[in-house]
């Protein structure tokens, strides 16, 4: 679309000047009719026209709707003007008669198109601000605000199909993030979804509501991922804590005294009141959630230390009764392959060593005798092999 030059107002030129406009016209035509049969205008017209028989806004896309519907009223206008400007010039005939061709001027340069508020108010807002209900303008200034119109139009279709296929994406990408956090979070997670697949007038209003919903989601991504972990991390503590009953059991007597037979009363709180910080989270009360797992998480690491040190106390007692197990045989077969007789002495020791690495005492008693045990066979008598 394009303006043209000024008239000469002879019968040349005026034949000229029509010339052009119909090529003005024929071209502006064109335009408009590529820019209505592209596939995403008549998506957005058929969504515009959903929208508004549901009684919704058109948002971007029912103005681009509107803007094009007056594009082709434009150029019913310019047509019409075509009409009016070759029935002058042909009142005009083959001589020259001023009055006829000054009606061609007047038609062609002059204020010459009524365009009215009611049926086109993109281009009427374009020509007068909206200040009057009516205006007439001449058809260089009807094409001229035409262009900006159609060029306004072709850049927001062009947003509106980019925002599209953006909205898929990001829809996509929220969707799988807040299906994430479901487990940890399932109120908040259903609210999400909601809000996510919800739909705004257009695709640019969606793009941005989700781009406003990438904050809350992330926030809820972030809370489930620190609300797993310390349902790992009293997962972990739930296995220390068993593995310590494991070793106590095995231990039996030997470690008696050395750990309370069962954990202190308040560690077996933290799976219920970890489970009541998640459901203040699900609400919402993310602040009340991060000060009450801070208390929960120093609870659990005083859990942690207590059964890791219980354990490794335990296990230390197993892993030295075993030694002395392992230390009593190998010198009681030495003894027996050099002294096959009897050894009054040192069997009431060995008998009372033996009883102590049973687990029938601890490993206090059984050190002492072992102690016992390595002095007699120590003796120059039995060392040398005399009895």
């Amino acid at each position: 679309m394009s303006g043209g030059a000024t008239l000469t107002p002879t019968l040349a030129g005026v034949d000229a000047a029509l010339e052009g406009w119909r090529a003005r016209v024929a071209a502006a035509g064109r335009n408009v009719a590529e820019l209505s049969e592209l596939p995403e205008f008549a998506a957005l017209k058929a969504a515009a026209r959903v929208r508004s028989g549901a009684g919704g806004g058109g948002g971007d896309a029912g103005r681009v709707v509107a803007t094009v519907d007056e594009l082709w009223q434009g150029v019913l206008l310019l047509n019409a003007m075509l009409t009016r400007a070759e029935a002058a010039r042909a009142a005009a005939g083959r001589l020259w008669m001023p009055g006829e061709i000054g009606a061609v001027v007047r038609v062609l340069e002059g204020p010459s198109i009524a365009v009215a508020l009611g049926a086109s108010p993109v281009l009427h807002r374009r020509l007068l601000g909206g200040a009057t209900d009516t205006a007439v303008v001449s058809p260089g200034e009807l094409l001229a605000t035409m262009e900006g119109a159609f060029d306004t139009a072709r850049t927001m279709l062009a947003r509106i199909a980019g925002a599209a296929e953006a909205v898929g994406v990001l829809r996509a990408q929220l969707l799988a993030a807040v299906g994430g956090v479901a487990g940890e979070l399932p109120g908040r997670a259903a609210e999400l979804a909601v809000r996510v697949g919800a739909r705004e007038s257009d695709p640019v209003g969606t793009l941005d509501a989700l781009e406003a919903l990438r904050p809350a989601v992330d926030a809820a991504c972030a809370g489930a991922a620190t609300l797993r972990a310390a349902r790992e991390r009293l997962a972990r503590l739930g296995v220390l804590r068993d593995g310590l009953e494991d070793a106590m059991g095995r231990a039996g007597p030997l470690v008696a005294g050395l750990v309370p037979p069962v954990p202190p009363g308040e560690l077996a709180e933290l799976p219920g009141w970890l489970d009541r910080l998640g459901r203040t989270l699900d609400t919402g009360r993310t602040e009340a959630f991060t000060v009450g797992l801070a208390s929960w998480s120093l609870l659990a690491e005083r859990g942690t230390a207590f059964w890791q040190a219980a354990l490794d106390g335990v296990v230390g007692a197993l892993a030295v009764r075993e030694e002395l197990r392992g230390r009593f045989g190998a010198l009681q077969a030495k003894h027996r392959a050099r002294h096959p007789g009897p050894d009054a002495a040192l069997d009431g020791i060995a008998a009372e060593l033996r009883a102590a690495l049973a687990g029938a005492s601890d490993l206090v008693a059984a050190r002492r005798a072992m102690v016992a045990y390595e002095a007699r066979l120590a003796r120059p008598a039995l060392a040398a092999g005399r009895g």
